[in-house]
This record gives C-alpha cells, structure tokens and sequence, in this order.
C-alpha cells in the first residue's frame, strides 16, 4: 500500500493506473492526467506543445533522413554506387591508392568488380566524399535552423530533403559547398 492524498492505495492498482496513463501519454503526449486523492483520473487537460518540447525528435527525424540519403548513395555518369558505412571506408582504402596513380578494383551496383584507373576511381571517390559533406552539412544546418524556430507547426513542417536553408544558413552552405568544389578543380 501506498499513500496517496492522505488515502493508502495497493500499489498494484497504482501501479496499473501509472502504466495506463504512460501508454495514453505515448500518443497524447500534450495531455496531462490530474487525479483524486485516491488515484483516479479526474480529468484530462491538454497542455501547449511548445517548438522546444518537439525540436529534439525533429533533429532525430532528420538525422536518420540524412544517413538513410547517404546510404542511398550517389549516382556518377550512368552508375550508382552505395555508401553504406562499409562501401565509404572501401571508397576511403581505395581513394588513398588511387591518388599515387594506381588502378584499383571496385564495382557500381549491381555490376561485377572490374578495374578502374586512378582517374576513373578518383572520379567516384570524389563524387562519394562531395554527395555525403553536401548531406551532413544540409542536415546539420537544418537542424540549426530548426533550433531558430519558434513556431510548432514551422517545425512539424520541416522535411529533409525539401525544406529550402534560409538566411544565415543557406548563406553558410552555399560557402561550405563553394569551398568543397574549388578543393575539387
């Protein structure tokens, strides 16, 4: 038994009320529960979602938008080649080849392992290492931005990949992006 309000309750019925109310708070999390002096729900009030309360699973969705996109992979002239964890630290071992002017194996998707020469491995090397830092660094300034907003539904509205960097931030990819091709030429 426990005490509640002054009245003792068996803890298993309390027990069950405070796992019913977890489950309905898991889809309703902008409710709030206020009870009686014995433990019953009395009333439900729903309580403001703030930007700040949904900022932090938004930053979640985006961030696995943003490794799902890298994962995906870059398309190079006719080709495409994955960049899961294991194929980028393949890209890396083999760029580090390429770069002394060596031939190295490799394959596009879907496509048997065959020799490239440097110049063509360099190619989707680059291309490998330009497509994920434009994706990180999107995603990081968008998360960034999202942050700014104070608005709930300007932060529901946020989906990677279609909403646009603003101010600041766009101004900031656009140097990072210009810095990363001139690396390039």
């Amino acid at each position: 038994m426990i005490m509640i309000g002054g009245l003792f309750v068996d803890n298993e019925i309390y027990e069950l009320g405070l796992e019913l109310t977890r489950k309905i708070q898991q889809f309703y999390p902008n409710y709030e529960f206020i009870y009686d002096t014995e433990g019953n729900i009395i009333d439900v009030v729903e309580v403001p979602i703030l930007a700040e309360d949904i900022i932090p699973t938004k930053k979640e969705e985006l961030s696995k938008a943003c490794e799902a996109t890298i994962i995906a992979g870059v398309d190079v002239g006719d080709a495409h080649y994955s960049l899961t964890i294991e194929d980028q630290a393949n890209i890396l071992a083999w760029m580090a080849v390429a770069q002394t002017g060596k031939a190295v194996p490799y394959h596009q998707d879907g496509q048997p392992c065959r020799i490239y020469t440097a110049e063509e491995f360099m190619e989707v090397a680059n291309a490998a290492v330009a497509f994920k830092t434009a994706q990180t660094t999107y995603c990081n300034l968008l998360m960034r931005q999202v942050e700014a907003m104070t608005d709930v539904d300007e932060v529901k509205a946020v989906e990677y990949g279609v909403t646009q960097l603003e101010g600041e931030y766009a101004e900031q990819y656009q140097v990072i992006m210009a810095s990363l091709v001139g690396d390039n030429s």
